[in-house]
């Protein structure tokens, strides 16, 4: 870098007149590599440029230089002003000639002296433009890339998605009508205790048995959550929900819904698929519905997605939801745990699917998550009366330990709060239990749920780990190695709900104050 001989402002008697210094004071031109201010106030100044620039440094002659070479060397030099008046002889000394090198940019030096400025070269932001636009280029490149489809193809023909019945109370009476609802649910629809098995039974359109890859189109709503997921619909109009990316929550949902469905209680459908087609979708949907939403422009994308393009996702998880009317009001949606303190239920499938909550570590428990549904089938009138109400969980997938699917943890943290006393809470747990209270079960309810639980062989429990590719997600351990573990553990889990009781008799609902 260029820049001029400093000298003591006390010597110059024409300052913030003549940009010349003092007689007897010479400028020597002198290369540097950061310009400095000293503890004295002693400034830099530029000289007026003229035909040729004679300087002296010890004694010694300095060859001349030219004003060309003069012009070109300030083009690269960064100079510090003592006021305005310096900085602006500077710009016109800089501009003589063919107007070359206009000091354009000027920061106040907080190092510096008061009033000393800083003249930046043109070229220091010609640089910084150069690096915004290229930031921005990348940004908009991976932008373009995020929210376009993978492929080039054209969606089959298909139905239009079948939207999910709601069975909605509204009015003043919405409430009590609602609270009515879930005290008469009930927690379990299937009794049968002599046949369990843990086999999948979805043999939906999601499925294809020839290996090819089943397809179905892309469904724009508004994003919700964290977990990356859409919408896809299906030819047949049934709309799905699908989960992709390396996410633990896909895996526990899927292992958790099937387990909850094979002892009997209500819960959605969800399975792993080695491949999906979404025609329509983004790369990345998701995050592109979720950046479109933020900016307003989610709908300019179109109901299905793009025309003309497709993308396939790798091991994803596809949820159908349990085929009844969601009840809801215009304040709530969904139940606590702490509202079946009133329910009519039989106590011992209450307490069996609490227990089951607590074997699985069901953490996210907020109401949002579970679900108020009628069997009735469609609601034909406003506020009418559900004569089958059933309470079932909705979201499974912050199960099998703290931080989901973490070994470890599931299988260290204890089931019973008391086991002797056979009580329950989640309190240790993310949330600290969040709407699950501690609460004594009764003795059938713990029965009920050893029984069917000490049914599972080894096998079945292998499968329900295997196919849930459980062992994938930790990818550093030998699978056959992680089945085993997640075996074992689901047996002592097993063994600590069977070796408990017999509970104490005549156990209450109501749930137990914190000690």
């Amino acid at each position: 870098m260029l820049e001029a001989a400093r000298f003591p402002r006390h010597a110059r008697k024409d300052d913030h007149r003549n940009f010349g210094g003092h007689a007897g004071h010479h400028v020597a031109t002198r290369f540097s590599s950061e310009p400095e201010v000293d503890d004295r106030g002693v400034r830099r100044s530029l000289l007026q440029q003229r035909d040729g620039l004679r300087s002296r440094v010890g004694g010694h002659h300095l060859e001349v230089a030219a004003p060309q070479q003069m012009r070109e060397r300030l083009a690269h030099a960064l100079f510090i002003f003592d006021d305005e008046h310096e900085r602006a002889a500077a710009s016109h000394a800089r501009g003589i000639g063919n107007g070359r090198g206009t000091l354009n940019q000027t920061v106040r030096l907080g190092y510096g002296k008061p009033g000393a400025h800083v003249a930046a070269p043109l070229c220091m932001g010609q640089r910084w433009l150069t690096g915004v636009g290229a930031t921005l280029g990348l940004v908009s490149a991976f932008g373009l890339w995020m929210t376009s489809s993978a492929h080039v193809g054209t969606s089959p023909p298909g139905r239009d998605p079948e939207k999910p019945g709601q069975w909605r109370f509204t009015g003043p009476d919405a409430e009590a009508l609602r609270h009515d609802a879930l005290q008469r649910a009930i927690v379990r629809i299937d009794d049968s205790p002599d046949r369990l098995s843990l086999a999948s039974d979805l043999t939906n359109s999601e499925h294809a048995a020839d290996g090819t890859i089943p397809e179905c189109r892309f469904f724009n709503d508004a994003p919700s959550g964290t977990t990356p997921k859409f919408h896809c619909v299906f030819p047949n109009g049934d709309t799905v929900k699908v989960k992709y990316g390396r996410n633990s929550e896909i895996h526990a949902e899927a292992a958790a819904t099937r387990l909850v469905r094979s002892l009997g209680f209500a819960a959605d459908e969800v399975t792993i698929v080695p491949r999906l087609r979404c025609y329509g979708c983004p790369r990345l949907p998701f995050e592109t519905m979720t950046m479109l939403e933020l900016v307003g422009l989610r709908q300019q994308l179109g109901r299905y997605g793009h025309d003309e393009g497709y993308t396939d996702f790798e091991w994803v998880s596809v949820e159908r939801r349990f085929p009844a009317p969601a009840i809801k009001t215009d304040s709530k949606e969904g139940w606590a745990w702490w509202e079946l303190e009133t329910s009519t239920a039989r106590r011992a499938d209450l307490d069996a699917l609490r227990l089951l909550a607590a074997f699985l570590e069901h953490w996210d428990n907020k109401s949002e998550n579970q679900r108020l549904v009628c069997l009735d089938g469609e609601q034909h009138e406003t506020n009418q009366h559900c004569n089958k109400p059933l309470a079932m969980i909705q979201d499974l997938g912050a199960t099998f330990g703290p931080h989901k699917v973490n070994l470890a943890m599931w299988r260290h943290t204890p089931i019973w709060a008391d086991a002797h006393a056979c009580r329950v809470n989640v309190r240790t747990l993310p949330y600290q239990g969040a709407t699950f209270p501690e609460i004594q079960i009764s003795e059938e309810g713990r029965e009920q749920l050893a029984r069917r639980l000490a049914m599972l062989s080894d096998a079945d429990i292998r499968s329900l780990f295997a196919d849930a590719r459980f062992p994938q997600f930790y990818s550093a351990t030998p699978d056959e190695r992680d089945l085993d573990a997640w075996v074992e553990a689901f047996r002592a889990r097993v063994d600590q709900i069977v070796g408990a009781g017999p509970c104490p008799p005549g156990t209450s609902q109501r749930p137990i104050p914190n000690s």
